[in-house]
């Protein structure tokens, strides 16, 4: 028996009590996000990590939905993902034009947040889609090659004809994220530039107006990470700032 399941766990947030959030999350529960929708893609083995944070996103947000699978090929297990996929995949397909009596919404968008070849800055796609109303937004839940495999086995249904792949720019950190929780006693990143799911979901949020869900997602992960930082002090543990200088970060939005 590992020392996880030996020690008592929050009924709520399901953490150690040592760790519990509780005491972050909103008053009234999870905030309601009329703007947007959050798919989380969870790699089965991110599931059983201790050290994660993807499970932070339902504890604060409302819509938020958790779809476990090494890869997407068939969608008929996720109805939810499935549906905003092919309303993605019938946008793209008429240019983003919906025509009368076509599911294909125009004032619906949906994006994978995944560097890619194809990706653009989420920030300026959002500005540059004024008359869209709600947002679904995916986020691959796994370790960067892990996630980087599922997409790659996904391309069916996640390639870049499919749904729209965006990536936050050098300049949306700048401004919306200068002051960078420190998740690298959470769980160290692979790369200097990723960010943990709960950080990309804030950020997500944050771009397309949710800022209160913004706020207590920030607020959370900040405490979270913080409890991790006094705990490896007392262990006497040292681990190395991950975070680079703002001139150093490139475009990025990692899964961890």
């Amino acid at each position: 028996m590992g020392e996880s399941s030996r020690r008592p766990l929050c009924d709520c947030c399901g953490l150690p009590l040592r760790t519990c959030v509780c005491s972050q999350l909103p008053d009234q529960g999870p905030v309601d996000t009329p703007a947007l929708s959050v798919f989380i893609l969870q790699d089965p083995r991110e599931k059983r990590r201790h050290l994660k944070t993807g499970f932070l996103g339902p504890l604060v947000l409302r819509d938020v939905t958790v779809c476990t699978s090494r890869a997407f090929r068939k969608l008929d297990r996720f109805p939810g993902l499935q549906t905003v996929v092919e309303e993605s995949r019938c946008r793209r397909q008429r240019g983003g034009v919906s025509q009368q009596g076509s599911p294909c919404a125009a004032e619906v968008e949906t994006v994978l947040l995944f560097p890619s070849p194809h990706s653009v800055d989420f920030e300026d796609f959002v500005a540059s889609r004024g008359h869209v109303q709600h947002w679904n937004v995916l986020v691959l839940d796994a370790t960067w090659d892990q996630a980087s495999s599922m997409l790659h086995q996904s391309v069916e249904h996640l390639g870049s004809h499919v749904v729209q792949h965006v990536h936050f720019s050098q300049g949306t950190l700048d401004h919306l994220y200068q002051d960078r929780v420190d998740m690298s006693y959470v769980r160290k990143p692979p790369k200097a530039d990723a960010l943990s799911t709960v950080e990309t979901i804030f950020l997500a949020a944050r771009i397309v107006g949710e800022d209160v869900a913004a706020d207590g997602l920030l607020r959370v992960a900040s405490f979270y990470a913080q409890l991790h930082v006094q705990f490896a002090s007392e262990r006497g543990s040292t681990v190395t700032q991950s975070s680079p200088p703002p001139s150093k970060r490139r475009k990025l939005e990692s899964p961890s």
